[in-house]
C-alpha cells in the first residue's frame, strides 16, 4: 500500500506540473484557444490525447503510465506520463529490441551474462539452464554458471557417478536482438528527455501552433515498423558525457538538437548521443546532412551549449524561454 501511495504521488506531480506548464504555454499563443480539464489536463506527449486527472488513477480507464527514460532496466529515471496502452506496447517491442541488441553486444565483448542450455543427454538429466559468460583472452573461456538447484543435480548425477570425465554436452544459446534497427527507441528516448526538460514548448510553436517537426517525431514512435524517418544520427560515446539537452549552435548544415543520456546495463555504461529536428524551419536538416555526409565522417565537429534546467512550468514567461534560448544561441546572442 505504502508503494502504492509512492507511485501516485509521483504520478501526480508529474501531471500537475506539465498541466501548468500547459496552460501557461497556451496563453503565449493568441490564434490558440483550448480549454484544459477542470482540474488541469495533460497532453500524452506521444500519442498527443489529452487526460484528466484521474488518468493519474491506477484503477481508471483514461490511465496515464510513468515513463522511465532511459527503461529502469536501463538505469532510467521518471520523467514524464505516457498513455498506458503506449508504454506497454514500447515495453514489448521498441525497449526489449534494444536490450536483447545491447544484451548480445556485450556479450560477444566478455561484458555480460546470456541464459542458455546445457544438452548433456544422460538418464534422469537430459539438459540444464546454465548462465553462460566469455571471458576473453588470448584463449577465450567460455564460463557456465548453472546455478545452486542445477549444481546440486549435477553432483548427484554426474559428479557422483563418475560420469563428467569425457561426458560430451551440446551447448544451445541465442543472440536476439544482435542485427536490430534501434533508431527507433534512440529517437524516443532523446525526445521524451528533451520533452522532459523544457515541456509543451517543444511540441507547440513558435512559428506554427503544432510543430510539425516533431509530429513526424511522434508518428514514428507511434509506428516503428514504418520507415517515416529514414535515419536517425545516434552516436556511442562520442559526445559530450553529459545527461541533458544541448543545441549545436555551430556549422550552419548541423544546427539542431541533441540529447546525450546513459545505458547502463550489468555495470557497463555506454553514453549515447541523439540528435533531434531543429524546432524551426531548419527542422530535419541536420538529418539529411548527416545521412549523406556518415559514409566520410566516424564523428563531425560542432559547437554547442547546454540547455540548463530551468522551471518551465513556473509562469508565462517560463513556458516558453526554450523558444527564447533557441534563438538567441541560434543567432550567436551569447
Amino acid at each position: 500500500m505504502i508503494e502504492w501511495k509512492e507511485h501516485r504521488s509521483v504520478k501526480q506531480k508529474i501531471f500537475q506540473k506539465f498541466s501548468a506548464n500547459l496552460e501557461n504555454l497556451f496563453q503565449n499563443f493568441q490564434n490558440v484557444k483550448v480549454k484544459l480539464p477542470e482540474g488541469g489536463g495533460y497532453l500524452c506527449p506521444v500519442a498527443f490525447t489529452m487526460h484528466n486527472v484521474d488518468g493519474t488513477n491506477d484503477e481508471y480507464q483514461d490511465q496515464l503510465t510513468i515513463e522511465h527514460i532511459p527503461p529502469k532496466a536501463f538505469g532510467g529515471k521518471p520523467v514524464c506520463l505516457v498513455r498506458k496502452d503506449l508504454n506497454s506496447k514500447a515495453g514489448h517491442t521498441i525497449d526489449k529490441a534494444l536490450m536483447d541488441k545491447i544484451r548480445a553486444n556485450l556479450f560477444t565483448k566478455g561484458k555480460a551474462t546470456i541464459r542458455g542450455k546445457l544438452e548433456l543427454n544422460i538418464p534422469n538429466l537430459q539438459h540444464i539452464s546454465t548462465d553462460i559468460t566469455i571471458h576473453s583472452g588470448d584463449k577465450p573461456d567460455i564460463v557456465f554458471n548453472p546455478g545452486d538447484k542445477n549444481m546440486a543435480l549435477l553432483k548427484t548425477h554426474v559428479f557422483d557417478k563418475g560420469l563428467w570425465h569425457g561426458l560430451k554436452m551440446n551447448m544451445t544459446f541465442s543472440l536476439p536482438g544482435k542485427n536490430q534497427d534501434n533508431r527507433v527507441a534512440y529517437l524516443k528516448y532523446a525526445y521524451l528527455l528533451a520533452f522532459s526538460k523544457v515541456g509543451y514548448a517543444l511540441l507547440f510553436g513558435p512559428k506554427e501552433p503544432i510543430n510539425p517537426h516533431y509530429h513526424k517525431v511522434r508518428q514514428q514512435i507511434m509506428t516503428p515498423k514504418e520507415e517515416i524517418i529514414p535515419f536517425v544520427p545516434v552516436f556511442k560515446n562520442v559526445g559530450p558525457r553529459i545527461d541533458g539537452l544541448g543545441v549545436v549552435v555551430e556549422p550552419e548544415e548541423m544546427k539542431s538538437l541533441f540529447v546525450t543520456f546513459p545505458l547502463t546495463w550489468q555495470k557497463h555504461t555506454d553514453y549515447y548521443t541523439v540528435f533531434l529536428p531543429a524546432p524551426d524551419d531548419r527542422g530535419f536538416n541536420v538529418y539529411n546532412y548527416m545521412d549523406k555526409e556518415r559514409k566520410n565522417h566516424d564523428s563531425f565537429d560542432i559547437k554547442f551549449q547546454i540547455i540548463r534546467p530551468f522551471h518551465f512550468w513556473k509562469s508565462r514567461g517560463n513556458a516558453i524561454l526554450f523558444h527564447q534560448a533557441w534563438n538567441r544561441l541560434i543567432n550567436k546572442e551569447l
